[in-house]
């Protein structure tokens, strides 16, 4: 199980967005129909201070300020061919007046992968094992945790795509 990264990652490398309605939340974290982006509404997204023209074509994986991946137009594709774990819908990315197109993954994939423990801690279930055709993966009772297995991590080195893996951890 691994987290994904962008190349740079730093505290301010993040993506800011506005959810006034919890229309967002509905359907890129809880996996809900939310019909605007089923239509093809764009997402607006605010790249924090580290990112800037130059840089953020270093990066195909971003993350938002939500539990939710965005990913480069190239990243996209490659994934989209290989699986279909995950939904995509139209982003954009503001970065010092400029709108740079992206794409916001709806997890399909849906698992009861974590258990809670006592009212602090949460683990693995002992049962838990990804299926060989998993590549992303969502915790159907906690829907703030997502992961994506080694066949994604591969896939992602065999395409050259840039972002970095680590170790799943809940403690980022």
């Amino acid at each position: 199980m691994f987290t994904m990264q962008n190349t740079s990652k730093t505290e301010r490398s993040f993506l800011d967005l506005k959810d006034q309605n919890g229309d967002v939340l509905k359907h890129f974290v809880l996996g809900l129909d939310v019909s605007k982006f089923q239509n093809g509404v764009s997402l607006k997204l605010k790249a924090q201070k580290f990112f800037n023209l130059k840089n953020i074509e270093d990066c195909d994986f971003f993350q938002p300020t939500m539990p939710f991946p965005v990913f480069s137009c190239h990243a996209k594709e490659v994934i989209e061919a290989c699986t279909n774990d995950i939904d995509f819908a139209p982003c954009e990315i503001f970065i010092n007046g400029i709108f740079v197109k992206a794409f916001a993954g709806r997890i399909l994939n849906f698992k009861p992968v974590f258990v809670r423990e006592g009212e602090y801690a949460i683990k693995v279930r002992n049962e838990f094992m990804p299926s060989e055709n998993d590549f992303i993966i969502r915790d159907s009772e906690n829907e703030q945790f997502y992961f994506v297995t080694e066949r994604f991590r591969k896939l992602c080195s065999d395409s050259k795509l840039k972002i970095r893996f680590i170790d799943f951890s809940m403690f980022k």
